[in-house]
């Protein structure tokens, strides 16, 4: 597959936020430099897999997350109070993403001595 698009669709993945799940949430501009609508986002990046709990790849610098501690490794176990485990992913992007400004609560599994706390982050 040598088509941008094919393979985000396919992977579920996008480069900024971790997810790109076949749905109308999502403004893909093929080009030279791809377009992403990332409103509404968190910034952090996603190992990828279809089902919960999530894994944190990578943080966005100066995004919320990234503000709020969130670290590469970290474990996604709940978004606004909703497990995590078994959860799909195309429902993990319905929880997280949404309107700008708005907040969203993630429960974060931290280190290996698995330390949990709750963090509350603004969507940008």
């Amino acid at each position: 597959m040598s088509d941008p698009a094919a393979v985000l669709t396919t992977l579920h993945f996008d480069p900024v936020n971790g997810f790109y799940p076949p749905s109308d949430r999502f403004t893909y501009q093929p080009g030279p430099t791809p377009q992403y609508d990332t409103s509404g986002t968190v910034g952090i990046i996603l190992e990828a897999r279809q089902l919960g709990p999530f894994t944190v790849s990578e943080v966005s610098s100066g995004g919320p997350a990234g503000n709020a501690g969130i670290r590469k490794g970290d474990h996604i176990i709940k978004v606004d109070g909703h497990n995590t485990d078994g959860m799909s992913l195309e429902q993990f992007v319905g929880l997280v993403r949404g309107k700008p400004g708005t907040a969203v609560k993630l429960d974060i599994e931290s280190g290996s001595a698995g330390v949990k706390k709750t963090i509350e982050l603004t969507r940008y």
